[in-house]
């Protein structure tokens, strides 16, 4: 079974040292306030919002579990200065390009390389809030993982992950298996060019997928990093939303909230307050009216045996920052003028340091009931901070009655696609695979266009 573990963690491994993940410019200037859902101050504010006083945050430092290159540095602008910070990661690649990153506080984040396919050399419960985004799917045993984090995590402790949906994944796993069909390899540079030749034919022959890799491919271009992530990455456990609630279950961990970044779940009671049913999110994911990842906010079962007795601050220079934009792209905030988006912006801060300060009213007469319903969706406005005036239900409110199921394009078979078969058969005769793989490319690319035929209105 190790064998096995280490064979897959150094395929992983392999990857990010070639393919550093997200690739960022090394010395771009971030916008880290655009993280402000990211860290343990928003966690735990969130938790206080759902349990009230009986929310206690237990003592501990927070630990970044598959860091990459980036998010260091992002936490490190959020958290308070009291607070130690743990980064590790399994590429020797992403920790010193984390360690760049935060070049202006370089004993302000402890840098690891470790393994969360195995136990962590830390003391049990020694962490307040952990956080592993995208970072599970991508181990030998991701239950284990998970296991392992937990016994790291006090109770009352939050963890924050970032899990594939699988189902609406099913049509990139066709295409990875198209690509290891006709072996090609990441490391190859013809090879990824063939490949990203393959994806932008399709965007222009195949309707079903056109919208889709539109989305995807100027990235695809721009950074042969994001290529090799998506559709060639070393390992991808494909397991389901029910596998992980399981998991969670076995780990003593529960479910808090589920942030829903892209408004698409919007016919729900607020999901960062309110975690919808497996039937719900099953559904929404089969029918396409949710594609998204899912962003879970986790806490740990069990009494907080050693609270954290001291005052928590951000640091001060979060108050200087202007609000994120992402707030102010829905259509719902983006007429909010800049002088009241300040104005949330330093009531969110507040608030992540557990003071009710109740919102002006007038702001929120601007805002409209829409407006105000998103901000909470989004954690931009804390429900405690509202009026009397409102509803004491008013932050799970729904913001519409329903959703509309996406048109789904009727699948066109490749011997339609003539520049996507010319390319292939390229591949095979340069790769000399044999000429009948098309056949079986052909299956892998109908079922990419295809969903379950019993929830899917086809255009």
């Amino acid at each position: 079974m190790n064998a096995n573990i280490d064979i897959i963690n150094h395929a992983v491994a392999r990857q990010y040292e070639a393919f550093p993940f997200p690739d960022y410019g090394l010395f771009l200037p971030l916008r880290w306030q655009e993280g402000y859902a990211s860290h343990s101050m928003f966690a735990h504010a969130m938790a206080r919002e759902i349990r009230g006083s009986a929310h206690q945050r237990p003592k501990g430092g927070v630990l970044i579990a598959g860091c990459g290159d980036v998010f260091p540095s992002i936490v490190s602008h959020w958290e308070p200065r009291s607070l130690p910070i743990e980064a590790l990661d399994l590429s020797a690649t992403h920790l010193k390009r984390a360690k760049i990153r935060c070049w202006s506080a370089p004993s302000r984040v402890q840098f690891q390389k470790l393994n969360l396919d195995y136990p962590l050399p830390y003391a049990r419960e020694s962490f307040s809030h952990i956080d592993a985004y995208g970072v599970l799917h991508h181990l030998a045993n991701p239950s284990q993982g998970l296991q392992h984090l937990s016994e790291m995590l006090a109770p009352g402790g939050t963890l924050r992950l970032m899990l594939y949906n699988r189902r609406s994944r099913d049509w990139i796993h066709q295409i990875q298996k198209i690509f290891a069909l006709l072996q090609l390899s990441p490391y190859i540079a013809q090879d990824r060019k063939d490949a990203l030749h393959f994806l932008e034919h399709l965007a222009r022959e195949c309707p079903a997928l056109r919208e889709r890799l539109y989305t995807l491919l100027p990235e695809l271009k721009a950074k042969p990093t994001r290529l090799v992530d998506t559709f060639f990455h070393a390992r991808e456990a494909r397991l389901d939303l029910q596998h992980w609630i399981q998991a969670m279950q076995g780990a003593d961990l529960l479910p808090l909230g589920l942030f829903d970044r892209y408004a698409e779940l919007d016919d729900l009671p607020n999901p960062l307050y309110s975690f919808p049913t497996l039937e719900e999110l099953d559904q929404r994911s089969r029918d396409r009216r949710f594609e998204n990842n899912w962003e879970l906010y986790v806490i740990k079962r069990g009494p907080v045996l050693s609270p954290q007795t001291t005052t928590l601050k951000v640091p001060r220079s979060v108050y200087l920052r202007t609000a994120p934009h992402a707030w102010f792209q829905y259509e719902e905030t983006s007429e909010t003028p800049w002088w009241d988006r300040q104005v949330i912006w330093q009531h969110y801060v507040k608030g992540l340091q557990g003071e009710s300060i109740p919102f002006p009213a007038n702001i929120l007469h601007k805002l409209g009931e829409p407006g105000i319903l998103r901000l909470l969706r989004i954690g931009a406005i804390w429900p405690s901070a509202l009026p009397k005036t409102f509803a004491q239900d008013f932050a799970l409110h729904k913001i519409h009655d329903s959703m509309d199921i996406p048109l789904i394009p009727r699948p066109i078979p490749l011997v339609k696609l003539v520049s996507c078969t010319n390319l292939l058969q390229s591949i095979i005769l340069r790769k000399k695979r044999d000429p009948r793989l098309l056949q079986w490319i052909a299956k892998r690319l109908d079922a990419a266009q295809k969903l379950d035929p019993s929830t899917v209105r086809e255009s």
